[in-house]
């Protein structure tokens, strides 16, 4: 792909390839995102999808072609944006059909002109959100964002240390024997392209609904709690995201009150 037809939904599809689709993406999370967050999440696709582990994975090396390519194609895509992000500025996604739509979204091409200097706010003076915290309810790292606590590239990097060291449901299924290793071949054979293994195999009836709810409580309650990136990186001290935490429960019983 030229970078000058880098768009901004095609970046969008190759965060869902690598990290998946219940990721919240935005325009921040391409720009704030950093590479070894990237590589890690590479890596972990590429093992599921890599044609050399088709015996490993019991399923036909071309079926898993297709799918590596697409893997491999998304981090090219926003390699490139990471690596050299000060060569695009945004502009409308409909452009390449000559339309003026702005509901298609926006894409990213190289600079040509004065503005090549430009940065976002965040990326400018490493600023923090300055503004009220949203009247809703708030994960936790995002309410420590709306506090000032952390920027938000501190927020996406700890979004994608706590994907990449989630258990798989995969795993989790198979240590509580509700599927075995010839089924967990089968479903990550079939999945779609952004498809979660949860949804190929509730799709194919390999898991019932209950069943699927229950290990996605499971993989929730023992993915590490994205508080303790901030502690580990000396963002925030354990003191700091205790009492944090509580005031996060405190501002989402009120919203839930209203």
């Amino acid at each position: 792909m030229k970078e000058s037809e880098l768009y901004t939904s095609e970046l969008f599809n190759a965060c869902h390839v690598l990290f998946g689709q219940e990721i919240d993406v935005s325009v921040d999370f391409i720009q704030y995102l950093q590479m070894p967050g990237l590589k890690a999440a590479f890596r972990k696709k590429a093992l599921e999808t890599h044609p050399d582990r088709a015996a490993f994975l019991d399923c036909q090396a071309p079926d898993l072609e297709g799918r590596f390519k697409q893997v491999n194609a998304a981090y090219r895509d926003l390699s490139t944006y990471i690596e050299n992000p000060m060569k695009f500025v945004l502009i409308n996604d409909c452009a390449r059909n000559g339309q003026t739509s702005r509901s298609q979204g926006a894409h990213f091409r190289p600079k040509s002109h004065p503005r090549s200097n430009y940065r976002p706010r965040d990326k400018q003076d490493g600023s923090s959100f300055k503004g009220k915290v949203p009247d809703r309810k708030c994960l936790f790292g995002r309410f420590l964002y709306y506090n000032g606590l952390i920027t938000y590239q501190e927020l996406i990097e700890a979004i994608v240390w706590q994907k990449v060291q989630r258990p798989a449901i995969g795993n989790l299924a198979l240590r509580w024997q509700w599927l075995y290793d010839q089924q967990i071949k089968d479903i990550l054979g079939k999945k779609r392209l952004g498809e979660r293994f949860g949804e190929c195999a509730l799709r194919h009836g390999y898991l019932t609904p209950d069943k699927l709810r229950m290990l996605l409580g499971r993989q929730n309650l023992l993915q590490p709690r994205i508080g303790k990136y901030f502690v580990e990186n000396r963002i925030l001290s354990a003191m700091s995201v205790e009492r944090m935490a509580e005031r996060m429960r405190h501002h989402n019983r009120q919203c839930n009150m209203k």
